[in-house]
């Protein structure tokens, strides 16, 4: 019985530790694309994903949403480098972005 109580502990622990090391599964990441830059006025994308699963995405022109598919989570959303750093954090309601940012 004492072996699986200390097993038991050593499995939270490790679990713990797991955890620490990874990204908050309720924040949304943010990536963001440019789709045409040799253009004038180019062409950006902007993919939102919850748990590594796309959940929206929105394709800008000029400041303009030209296409919107999904729908942006409210709450805290994570745009991160490709070292997985922080770039950015946003606060998004009701599809917008909110206060500074």
């Amino acid at each position: 019985m004492r072996i699986v109580s200390i097993i038991i502990v050593m499995l939270s622990v490790l679990q713990s530790l797991a955890c620490a090391n990874s990204f908050d599964c309720s924040d949304v990441e943010l990536k963001l694309h440019v789709i045409n830059s040799d253009s004038k006025s180019p062409q950006y994308e902007l993919v939102f994903y919850r748990c590594g699963k796309k959940v929206a995405r929105r394709i800008y022109n000029e400041g303009k949403t030209i296409l919107s598919e999904g729908k942006i989570p409210d709450g805290q959303v994570v745009e991160r480098y490709e070292d997985g750093s922080i770039k950015n954090i946003f606060i998004y309601k009701n599809g917008k972005k909110m206060g500074k940012f």
